[in-house]
């Protein structure tokens, strides 16, 4: 095969066609890429790598194959932007991967899952569905992919979900669970991708081992009566971990919530984003063992307290 034909979908003489030879975008390239979100905060070295990426696995980012996805670092202090293929480039890739190897591959009916576990073929209610299932058949063997949708539904400050999850909550968690059935149907070429809709709820976050070692310190923090030592400001992960770790203790009431997280932290908390990370995994340690429910602090404070009207700061997030 020749490097000619081995070129992404974009190959062409149009203006956003790209060239096998180029070693950075053009000008109308990037004007394309900026309305896309690559924004002014993308670094010359992301943009060089992120082509070299598209030109290396065939794929076009204006047919939407492939994306240059921007979130912020906090260690890095800055926006940081990396690759990552659509659900249209998963089946470009499964697609040439089955010509390549001379078989074919089918998809059986895509089932949803409502919250009693009954199965749906079509999903017609207003609220999320629990999971979704899709299954690809490649050489008469079937590899499922199911994904639940509180594993990856994106969302915002308050832990309501936003953009598509918000208007297609079917969709988004289908597109994952079809991603998860392409790589293990075809794990020589899709092993180790996820797609952009499977890493939408990473926004905003720090790596799962930075939230570990911060639980770990809390931990410690609490046994020898130290004050929490944290680098930074709580996590969106943590702080809807904390709403369902309240919740479940049936402290819904935000006045009461913010009560709890200040008996805990040994301050005066009035805004859940005002916990650091370490002080977050504090809170979730505590609602672990229960500790604090009992206190009569607790008891009293809260039952003399009446919950504002209009919009409130609620565990998780703020205004």
């Amino acid at each position: 095969m020749t490097m000619v034909e081995n070129l992404p979908a974009a190959q062409g003489h149009g203006a956003l066609a790209i060239q096998s030879a180029q070693s950075m975008w053009t000008p109308e390239q990037r004007a394309v890429l900026a309305s896309m979100g690559v924004d002014a905060e993308c670094s010359n070295a992301e943009l060089a790598g992120f082509l070299h990426l598209c030109q290396r696995r065939d794929l076009d980012p204006f047919l939407k194959q492939v994306y240059l996805i921007g979130r912020y670092d906090r260690r890095a202090g800055r926006k940081v932007f990396t690759p990552q293929t659509g659900i249209d480039g998963f089946r470009v890739i499964a697609r040439r991967a089955a010509d390549k190897s001379g078989t074919d591959y089918e998809y059986e009916d895509t089932i949803w899952f409502d919250k009693d576990g009954n199965p749906h073929e079509v999903w017609l209610t207003g609220e999320p569905p629990v999971a979704a299932k899709v299954v690809v058949i490649r050489n008469g063997k079937r590899f499922s992919g199911v994904a639940r949708y509180a594993a990856y539904v994106d969302t915002d400050k308050d832990g309501n979900p936003k953009n598509q999850w918000k208007s297609s909550p079917d969709g988004q968690i289908e597109k994952c669970a079809e991603a998860k059935a392409l790589r293990r149907a075809f794990p020589e070429d899709l092993g180790g991708m996820y797609s952009d809709v499977e890493m939408e709820h990473l926004d905003d976050e720090a790596p799962q081992e930075t939230i570990q070692a911060q639980t770990i310190r809390a931990t410690v923090a609490a046994k020898n009566g130290d004050a929490p030592q944290g680098d930074g400001l709580a996590t969106k992960k943590q702080r809807n971990e904390i709403v369902q770790l309240l919740s479940g203790k049936g402290i819904d009431d935000p006045a009461k919530a913010l009560t709890y997280m200040s008996i805990v932290t040994g301050r005066d908390v009035t805004r859940s984003d005002e916990l650091t990370g370490a002080e977050a995994a504090q809170v979730m340690s505590a609602l672990n063992r229960g500790a604090h429910l009992d206190d009569p602090n607790f008891a009293s404070e809260t039952d003399s307290k009446e919950t504002p009207s209009g919009p409130q700061d609620v565990p998780g997030g703020d205004q």
